[in-house]
């Protein structure tokens, strides 16, 4: 299965143990994503790319960061971090329930890795701009009753996330 691509608003709190290493709790505010399915049966006569799950993702992330030149003006950090996804407000779109007679959805909840790139770029007043790119695993499984029974399909999501924002340290 492949999951379409939606803006999202992410949201983050840091804290500083040491002026290099700090946690970092990301969570996200996502919209609907659809995940159509490629490869099923030929019995199952579906054509591949049919859209078959609608679902929310909640994924709040941990990420362990190290922060390169903290008393600098440009401040590069890395994370590796951990991450947990639940799923929710699952539909079967019409599309599978029309043409593989699809019934009882069930997305599994996931827990993946994390890495994070970013550097922080200091302005005035404690605020800084931000820019990173974080690479997050989701993956799940989605069952599903069919007319020609059970159905169970891998859903690896796996996203690349760019992101810009501001700060405030306090």
């Amino acid at each position: 299965m492949t999951v379409d691509s939606n803006p999202s608003l992410d949201i983050s709190i840091a804290y500083m143990f040491t002026d290099n290493f700090s946690l970092e709790l990301l969570t996200d505010i996502s919209s609907k994503h659809t995940a159509s399915v490629f490869g099923l049966p030929s019995a199952l006569n579906v054509p591949d790319g049919t859209d078959v799950v609608d679902t929310n993702v909640l994924p709040p992330t941990l990420f362990a960061q190290y922060h390169f030149n903290p008393k600098g003006k440009v401040k590069p950090y890395a994370g590796l971090g951990l991450n947990y996804t639940l799923f929710f407000n699952d539909d079967l779109t019409p599309a599978a329930v029309s043409a593989l007679g699809a019934s009882n959805l069930d997305l599994d909840s996931s827990f993946g890795l994390a890495g994070q790139l970013g550097v922080d770029f200091e302005l005035k007043n404690n605020w800084s701009f931000n820019v990173d790119v974080k690479y997050i695993q989701m993956d799940t499984e989605a069952t599903f009753d069919s007319a020609l029974g059970p159905v169970s399909v891998d859903i690896d999501i796996n996203p690349i996330i760019f992101g810009i924002g501001f700060g405030k340290t306090f």
